[in-house]
């Protein structure tokens, strides 16, 4: 039965597993990304999986769904970081209670008290932190954005990857600037729902 418990803890269900790759495509040009844009969204791609990581006035000028500012910032990469280490502390700190002899729950609830307050305290520092830095994913292009260059992200499937290179490359101002790791599909799905919920709404 714990055998069982365990196992169930590390494989990943497919649906939790699924995860878009995300391409990165650099360009000077704002018109032109928002031409590819709109032709992405025309040929069936969600508005979730289309995002510009540029500066702030000319993306609003220019109309593009930018990255937004949550999302620039390392807060949930920075928090899962904290997260770890606050459960290793917590961990050492049950550990210790559990060699210094504590027997009946009078005994053990000061360590357990103990150990949630780190491994939340942790969490919290970490995603503190986060708010300062810029997102991990992002940083290399920091200095492009700078110098006036805008990014292009894009979550795409398996089955979209040919409809989305078709695309890109009538776009010869695109420049390719690699791969990451892209939205869970469950995300892009709950955004569509929601997005279909909204206009159905009276």
């Amino acid at each position: 039965m714990y055998m069982c418990f365990i196992q169930a803890l590390f494989i990943k269900h497919p649906a939790l597993e699924a995860s878009m790759i995300r391409h990165y495509f650099i360009s000077d040009d704002l018109d032109d990304l928002n031409a590819v844009e709109q032709e992405l969204l025309e040929a069936g791609i969600d508005p979730a999986q289309l995002r510009v990581l540029s500066d702030h006035n000319q993306s609003n000028a220019h109309k593009v769904d930018e990255v937004d500012s949550l999302s620039r910032r390392d807060i949930i990469h920075s928090g899962l970081v904290g997260g770890v280490i606050g459960l290793g502390v917590a961990a050492i700190i049950i550990g210790v209670g559990y060699y210094s002899g504590a027997s009946s729950l009078e005994t053990w609830l000061p360590f357990i008290f103990l150990s949630i307050v780190v491994a939340c305290f942790c969490t919290w520092e970490g995603g503190l932190f986060g708010i300062q830095v810029s997102n991990i994913q992002f940083r290399r292009f920091e200095s492009l954005v700078q110098q006036g260059y805008h990014v292009l992200l894009i979550d795409m499937k398996k089955v979209q990857d040919e409809n989305i290179r078709q695309i890109v490359e009538k776009h010869p101002k695109l420049q390719d600037a690699g791969t990451g790791q892209g939205r869970p599909d469950w995300v892009v799905s709950s955004h569509k729902n929601m997005s279909a919920f909204i206009k159905a709404m009276p």
